[in-house]
């Protein structure tokens, strides 16, 4: 009976270890996925077309298609998390590198907005992002 009992003690600790270790913080997340790319800072590279995270974020969340867009991005909608973790990731990444008025404006992702767009993404994403540029570039003059 003490083996059995100490048997059940270690799975039921050793489960929920390995279950904390699946849900990780949206930090990780963008350590494990983002910062390859767009740098600790979110600072991007010009030389490799990757956009700073503040200017990119500003421009696409003026737009719906734009907040779906940035749920589609390869990196991220490829990524092995959930999409909870997904939606987490970006949220913690527009209040750490969005600017103040959008932090304001910005209601947060959720899982159930995550997963559609995540599953429907368009064949060409840097073609959306250069559209969604040049809206945004010609919302800006005509304001």
């Amino acid at each position: 009976m003490k083996h059995l009992a100490k048997s059940l003690f270690t799975i039921l600790v050793f489960g929920t270890y390995t279950a904390s270790l699946k849900a990780e913080t949206p930090q990780l997340n963008y350590l494990r996925h983002c910062q390859g790319c767009h740098g600790d800072a979110g600072q991007g590279s010009v030389r490799n077309s990757v956009p700073e995270l503040e200017k990119a974020i500003t421009k696409f969340l003026v737009y719906p298609e734009g907040r779906e867009y940035l749920v589609q991005v390869a990196d991220i909608s490829q990524s092995p998390i959930a999409d909870q973790e997904l939606a987490d990731l970006l949220n913690w990444m527009i209040k750490s590198f969005g600017t103040k008025e959008i932090q304001r404006k910005f209601v947060p992702y959720n899982a159930t907005e995550i997963s559609e767009p995540r599953l429907n993404r368009p064949a060409n994403t840097r073609e959306l992002r250069q559209k969604l540029t040049v809206k945004s570039i010609h919302s800006a003059v005509s304001d």
